[in-house]
């Protein structure tokens, strides 16, 4: 199962309408706030 839901929501994601410029922008944005997120928890591990 962990294999085959990863492929899956793949498929549904390509199967989905294109985004508008607005919808693909605002969805990095919020990538990179998550990603920064997780570098913060990174740093805040370390420092622990």
């Amino acid at each position: 199962f962990r294999i085959t839901r990863p492929l899956l929501s793949r498929c549904q994601i390509l199967k989905i309408e294109p985004l508008s410029l607005e919808e693909q922008s605002s969805l990095l944005e919020r990538g990179i706030q998550n990603i920064e997120y997780s570098i913060n928890l990174n740093q805040d591990a370390k420092e622990l």
